[in-house]
């Protein structure tokens, strides 16, 4: 098959699963191609070390203006380059990665009428979105041929908001058995480890904004450590949040007690270090690190957005929930984390990493959306 991937940016949790999908086809002798939008804003970029694979695997890649702005003129620019492609290289399916990049996907279609099959994953629900927004990209939804959530709760959000039930599937994020990389810079956390060998290490990697909501996360480290509790806080990850969150570190004389290590190609390859990963997000998709957590058996701490609630599961079972947005309820989460025995944490430990055996292999991804891809194009066969 001839698969074209259509996306805002490569970047995150969502960018590495576009990433691995493309790279997974490509292995499984498809043609996959992939386009996303040129210029980067604070806070949306492409990660180099998605475009570098790309090149490394002989994955055709191209950046257009504009796959993000609801610009007409920036998006005609961007449906002419996706017409392009569909022609030249016999394009069988579209899979786009936002309601944008579907609306130019069907803009380009119809510009050379054909009629190629339109998948959409849903990898999450942006808040910043105006009501008039959010009609517009529920309509486009209730276009395309197929629509895909990573989880159970993004598709009641998307049914909640006036999309069509009956055109949505589930296809959970699968992650590879273990990262990737060769080595990593350990450096920091080692010194952190030899200077205080009782220090709880806690972990947040992702993006630096406010969705992710770490300036809780920095709060709940300054509380614990007036309260007595002797622990380090690692962000991994770069955005537009950064100068805030150090500012927020040093107002709380937090700054010993927090390292920034910015973004990191394979960034979960440092989960066996840490002694919690904790994610504050006030909205996901479907996190990619919470699941890499579970794999590599790092005990997880999240808030409790529904999301992250379907990931943890029913009484905890695959970690530990806090309220959302409340420090309070944070700071004493990771105490009592730390007040339960080691087997107790031991066993949720063990509980995760059998949930990303049942739900979240790579594997399992990959035949899902084959399979999904080959019945959208049969049905288009027969029309």
């Amino acid at each position: 098959m001839n698969i074209l991937h259509l996306s805002t940016y490569l970047q995150g949790g969502a960018g590495k699963a576009i990433y691995e999908l493309a790279s997974h086809q490509r292995q499984g002798g498809h043609q996959p191609c992939v386009i996303a939008t040129k210029t980067e804003y604070p806070g949306y970029c492409n990660y180099p070390e998605f475009l570098d694979g790309l090149d490394t695997q002989g994955i055709e890649w191209n950046l257009v203006d504009s796959l993000f702005k609801r610009d007409a003129q920036l998006n005609q620019l961007a449906a002419d380059q996706v017409a392009e492609t569909i022609q030249e290289k016999g394009v069988d399916l579209i899979h786009c990665h936002a309601a944008g990049p579907s609306r130019i996907a069907m803009q380009a279609c119809h510009a050379i009428g054909k009629q190629v099959p339109i998948v959409q994953t849903m990898h999450g629900w942006g808040g910043n979105k105006s009501t008039a927004q959010e009609r517009e990209d529920i309509a486009t939804l209730n276009r395309i041929d197929q629509v895909v959530t990573v989880s159970q709760s993004a598709l009641e959000l998307l049914v909640s908001k006036g999309a069509d039930r009956e055109n949505i599937k589930i296809v959970y994020y699968g992650i590879q058995p273990q990262s990737l990389a060769d080595s990593i810079d350990t450096q920091a956390i080692e010194t952190i480890r030899e200077r205080h060998p009782n220090r709880k290490i806690i972990a947040c990697t992702g993006s630096l904004c406010p969705r992710k909501n770490q300036a809780l996360l920095l709060q709940a480290i300054g509380e614990l450590t007036k309260r007595g509790f002797d622990c380090h806080c690692v962000f991994i990850g770069e955005g537009e949040s950064l100068e805030e969150l150090q500012r927020e570190a040093s107002r709380l004389n937090a700054d010993s007690r927090v390292s920034f290590l910015g973004y990191r190609r394979n960034a979960d390859s440092y989960n066996a270090l840490f002694d919690l990963f904790a994610l504050p997000s006030l909205a996901e998709g479907m996190p990619l690190s919470i699941m890499e957590a579970f794999r590599d058996r790092t005990l997880v701490l999240g808030s409790d957005i529904p999301e992250i609630s379907e990931m943890i599961g029913e009484n905890e079972r695959n970690g530990y929930l806090f309220e959302s947005n409340n420090l309070k309820s944070l700071a004493d989460a990771i105490e009592r984390i730390f007040a339960q025995s080691p087997e107790s944490r031991a066993t949720k430990v063990e509980n995760a990493h059998r949930s990303y055996r049942e739900r979240f292999e790579m594997d399992a991804m990959i035949r899902s959306y084959e399979s999904l891809y080959r019945s959208l194009i049969s049905k288009r066969d027969t029309i």
